[in-house]
């Protein structure tokens, strides 16, 4: 089983961007969203 150090519920804009900020300070994060399509507000562009 793969350990992470952190977990981001939603792929919204703050789950991605606190996921990004995460992982580039090394970090192990995994973004769950059970939707099919990530940030829900692209589905509007």
């Amino acid at each position: 089983m793969t350990e992470y150090d952190a977990i981001a519920i939603g792929s919204g804009i703050g789950g991605l961007v606190t996921a990004a900020l995460l992982a580039r300070y090394g970090k192990r994060v995994i973004v769950c969203e059970s939707h099919a399509i990530a940030i829900r507000c692209s589905a509007y562009v």
